[in-house]
């Protein structure tokens, strides 16, 4: 298992790397658009050699995906993420934060739940408005990691006031 975890540690360093010596996009978009190059590159090989589709297919399935997901990487996101915050600057901006990401989820919530439900009532699945507002409440929050790496990386100078909003970061 903990071959596998440095295996998936070293892609993301490599695919990290390539992306800021030649493509040059935000970190979180860059490594996304090599991870799904990656992939592609595992689905074509179906088309080369069907060996090696089936050894990386049996090869996918015998990972816990699970406990590498919560035992190993999520704490590691999460702390990093936390890390840069400046608890002071959060603070003074608490009523903005609370506000737009309450209002945000929510509106996110219903734009998706009732999207999802007319969706899914064209191509032919009875789905209750309940239950597509449930969906769209397990999407809608965003990721917090990548947020933060984005807003960072940004530092965005819009103004709240006289207040920059990027100022609860580091």
């Amino acid at each position: 298992m903990f071959e596998i975890f440095i295996g998936i540690v070293a892609l993301a360093a490599y695919l990290s790397y390539f992306n800021a010596k030649f493509l040059k996009l935000p970190e979180t978009i860059g490594v996304m658009i090599l991870s799904i190059v990656v992939s592609l590159f595992f689905a074509m090989s179906y088309f080369i050699d069907k060996a090696f589709f089936i050894e990386v297919i049996e090869f996918a399935r015998n990972i816990d995906f699970k406990t590498i997901l919560f035992d190993f990487l999520l704490g590691i996101l999460l702390f990093a993420g936390a890390i840069h915050v400046n608890l002071k600057g959060l603070l003074e901006e608490k009523t903005t934060v609370l506000i737009y990401s309450t209002f945000g989820v929510l509106t996110s919530t219903f734009i998706i739940g009732t999207s999802f439900y007319y969706v899914a009532s064209v191509i032919g699945l009875e789905i209750s408005y309940l239950y597509s507002l449930v969906f769209g409440a397990l999407i809608s929050p965003t990721d917090p990691v990548a947020v933060l790496a984005l807003l960072k990386k940004s530092r965005s100078t819009k103004t709240h006031g006289n207040k920059n909003c990027w100022r609860i970061f580091i």
